[in-house]
């Protein structure tokens, strides 16, 4: 592994050289390897310099690797390898993509008779002795290769997209689409762009959907992939359609609602006993949420200073490592005695900045990590398997029906949209003295 210095920064990368101040990428060919492949070693002149010699270097590197595996009789190659260990036999041979449809001019000087096809035997007789005469996949997509481009497949085609984009060099940004577009190529496979059909787009909906996925999560999801795709047909010049234009997702359920059934008075009680007695951090979380219906998220990325034991509350709102669900997510939560205790506590247990430590940092918030542990608790004291952390916001939505709170101050207490009525984001909403009164109605009964 060589070191390559970019405006003062040292960066490792396999492959890279420099000859005479040229850059090469060079690899030794396993031993077991150099009879069949012809050669002890790959050195091939980079045409970039300076920082984008990695890419091309890694490039190179990756190609070969793939085709290594290839050559020892690897079965386990998936299609994207496959792939690069085809664009390798075809460098390693002085060939491109399209070559062996070419017709090749007479050279100059040359007279009489003249054969300007490319004769494509003499490559298959190189795939023959390269892989002991056994056709593979490798071997079948590097003829295919020569005849014709190969298709772009999907797993090539977030690089397009996350190279023209321009937040392409935010990690935590490319992570997150990332994840969205590694769920459709779970779904239908590491198949061609232009092979992915409306029907696949239809059904990785309702796939989904089927998943228990709020349908705005499954619109925003939808939204990304369509962007992916429009990103890679415009900057790749592909005349082909859109599989997830116009795709729509009907929203069948009201925001939060998971088909979880709501805590009773007796669970709720029940919980707050089992989680004081214990008194760590996983039970504090408990105590928080079951007297303020938060999302389990909202709490767990909580920050020192987002609590104020003083004024009794917490502001909820977006940061490095954790955002929030819409706009009317931000706000203020007013926190009734058994929250603040919890809360105290946990602030006097440790120095850091984040109140849970366990679940978050500034790196990230893991609610789900946080979740499956507090469910496998609370299913030991609440058997329901259709009760879970987020029943504690059903709970919070019933407790304000039944002491007749008012929709908008609910909702400003659960932070949950408002549909269409936009004036609900004008002035500076309800104070803490009208949330605090309402909220602790709703509670009074908790011991």
């Amino acid at each position: 592994m060589a070191t390559l210095v970019f405006r003062g920064m040292s960066v490792k990368t396999h492959g890279y050289i420099l000859n005479n101040g040229i850059p090469y990428f060079q690899r030794a060919v396993p031993t077991s390897l150099r009879d069949r492949f012809g050669k002890a070693t790959i050195k091939i002149r980079l045409k970039a310099s300076g920082v984008q010699a990695l890419a091309e270097c890694r490039g190179h590197w990756d190609r070969y690797t793939a085709l290594f595996q290839a050559m020892k009789g690897d079965e386990t190659l998936v299609p994207s390898q496959t792939k690069l260990a085809a664009m390798a036999l075809l460098q390693a041979n002085g060939l491109q993509q399209g070559d062996g449809s070419k017709a090749f001019p007479r050279p100059v000087g040359v007279t009489g008779e003249w054969d300007g096809d490319a004769h494509t035997d003499v490559f298959a007789d190189v795939l023959s002795e390269m892989f002991d005469g056994k056709p593979n996949a490798v071997s079948r997509t590097a003829m295919q290769a020569l005849n014709s481009p190969l298709p772009l497949l999907l797993s090539e085609v977030f690089d397009a997209y996350k190279h023209h984009h321009s937040k392409g060099s935010d990690p935590k940004f490319v992570a997150k689409q990332q994840a969205y577009w590694g769920n459709l190529v779970k779904f239908v496979g590491d198949i061609a762009l232009e092979g992915l059909t409306r029907d696949q787009a239809r059904r990785y909906r309702d796939h989904r959907l089927s998943l228990g996925l709020q349908s705005s999560s499954v619109t925003k999801e939808v939204g990304v992939i369509r962007a992916i795709i429009n990103s890679a047909l415009t900057e790749l010049s592909l005349n082909i359609r859109n599989p997830f234009e116009k795709i729509t997702v009907a929203s069948t359920k009201e925001p939060d609602d998971d088909g979880k059934a709501p805590y009773s008075r007796e669970d709720v009680q029940l919980l707050v006993n089992e989680a004081r007695a214990a008194d760590d951090e996983k039970r504090r979380i408990v105590l928080v949420l079951a007297v303020t219906g938060a999302r389990l998220a909202e709490i767990v990325g909580l920050r020192r200073k987002d609590i104020d034991l003083e004024a009794q509350v917490i502001r909820i709102q977006a940061h490095s490592s954790r955002s929030v669900k819409t706009k009317t997510s931000n706000r203020l939560i007013p926190l009734l005695p058994l929250a603040t205790e919890a809360l105290k506590a946990q602030l006097e247990a440790h120095t850091g900045e984040y109140v849970f430590p366990t679940y978050a940092n500034s790196e990230r918030t893991n609610a789900n990590s946080a979740s499956a542990a507090l469910n496998k608790w609370a299913k030991q004291i609440i058997t329901d398997d259709n009760k879970t952390m987020h029943s504690f916001r059903h709970t919070l939505r019933d407790r304000l029906r039944a002491v007749q709170c008012p929709e908008p101050i609910a909702k400003a207490i659960g932070g949950w949209s408002s549909n269409n009525d936009v004036s609900v984001g004008y002035g500076t909403g309800y104070s803490l003295e009208v949330t605090r009164e309402w909220l602790t109605k709703a509670y009074q009964w908790v011991k």
